[in-house]
């Protein structure tokens, strides 16, 4: 073997070394900037990711929250008329010596208008008298934050009106007024059932209104809405 040959062949094998390390050396930096770069991106797409469900639960707020604003001032437009039925329900209360058993509910209903209900509530929270004869005996007790709402306005002396809500059972719009009776022994309470016009007025559009964001929106999965 010649001295040029055994030159040729350290020169080859100090060329694999060095590829060799050259190469141990480069994927390890080719590794960590791949991490940091994939790193990056994931912090990105999550930001972007949470700005959108933000900015998304923001804009569904702020739509439910003005269908509702505008509900409500057409649900205030019926509380003049229902303070105004408690009248004849209180002169009937009077006239039956503020005994419900004698008081003529059919007549009074017929008075305020077949739409609107009444209902004579006790101060043990039960349904003692009404022109709705499912509810009779209902027992608000079963109840008791309601129980305890029924009690204040019984030992208050104001006029109380709740939202316009959809029955669970029948989906009828009904809106529920009370007041106490003069001697606070009882709630007296009215149920108007909304006419077809009302309803057309009122009708919840929260359905609707959730449907169209859901289509316009591909990234929302769901709206639940409480009363």
């Amino acid at each position: 073997m010649t001295a040029a040959a055994g030159s040729g062949r350290r020169l080859r094998r100090f060329g694999t070394h060095l590829m060799l390390v050259m190469i141990l050396i480069t994927l390890p930096v080719i590794g960590l900037i791949s991490f940091l770069d994939y790193q990056e991106v994931e912090q990105r797409l999550i930001a972007e990711e949470t700005l959108l469900r933000e900015q998304t639960e923001k804009s569904v707020v702020e739509m439910i929250t003005l269908v509702d604003a505008g509900l409500n001032l057409f649900d205030e437009t019926l509380d003049h008329r229902m303070e105004e039925g408690f009248g004849p329900v209180l002169a009937e209360y009077e006239r039956a010596k503020r005994d419900p058993g004698k008081m003529d509910l059919s007549r009074v209903r017929k008075e305020l208008g077949e739409e609107m209900d009444i209902y004579i509530i006790n101060a043990s929270g039960v349904i003692e008298a009404t022109t709705y004869p499912p509810d009779l005996g209902l027992d608000f007790r079963r109840i008791p934050y309601f129980y305890d709402r029924l009690t204040e306005i019984r030992l208050g002396d104001a006029f109380v009106a709740d939202r316009v809500v959809a029955e669970p059972a029948s989906g009828v719009l009904r809106k529920y007024a009370y007041m106490p009776s003069p001697d606070h022994r009882y709630v007296l309470e009215l149920g108007l059932v909304c006419s077809a016009a009302e309803v057309d007025r009122f009708d919840p559009k929260y359905q609707t209104l959730k449907e169209d964001l859901m289509r316009l929106n591909p990234a929302l999965e769901g709206i639940r809405v409480y009363d």
